[in-house]
């Protein structure tokens, strides 16, 4: 059991150490309040399960309860899957007595689980061309067509010759 204030500290904490963005530190603090409402407990006074099986419990009512509270599913759905990994984080670090060094070691706040890989429809096509400063590389859809091609390789190069 950990409080919103001790989860708040394992976001700022993990966020520091894992490189969180900004973006992604709003969201797992967000994260917290939804957290809480789901279980129907108070943020100022109580201690909520940060376990593994409490925190897919609570993921589900997260978004069991996402229309109640006027979330969106899509939005319901990330702050359960924010949920699991701050949980996560939050029990590694309560298991190992709570101090500051925990964040210092890599191996303890590294994600055990498998990360999805999802396949990739990524048509684009890299064009590289070598340049006075090293080599200059651009995506392009396949969709570009030669002479657009051939124009934005004469603009990295800073040419107006044909060649």
């Amino acid at each position: 059991m950990v409080t919103a204030a001790d989860l708040a500290n394992v976001i700022n904490n993990a966020g520091r150490a894992l490189d969180w963005t900004r973006s992604y530190r709003n969201v797992a603090g967000t994260t917290i309040g939804a957290a809480y409402r789901a279980t129907g407990l108070d943020e100022n006074t109580a201690e909520i399960a940060v376990d593994a099986e409490s925190a897919r419990r609570i993921a589900e009512e997260i978004i069991s309860t996402a229309e109640r509270f006027g979330l969106g599913k899509r939005t319901a759905v990330t702050y359960a899957g924010t949920w699991k990994r701050v949980s996560a984080l939050a029990n590694a670090w309560r298991l190992a007595g709570g101090t500051e060094d925990f964040w210092d070691n890599p191996d303890l706040i590294r994600s055990r689980h498998a990360r999805k890989h999802r396949t990739s429809t990524d048509n684009t096509q890299t064009t590289t061309v070598r340049t006075s400063r090293g080599l200059a590389s651009v995506n392009m859809s396949p969709k570009v067509t030669d002479e657009d091609r051939l124009r934005i390789v004469r603009a990295i190069l800073d040419t107006e010759t044909d060649t």
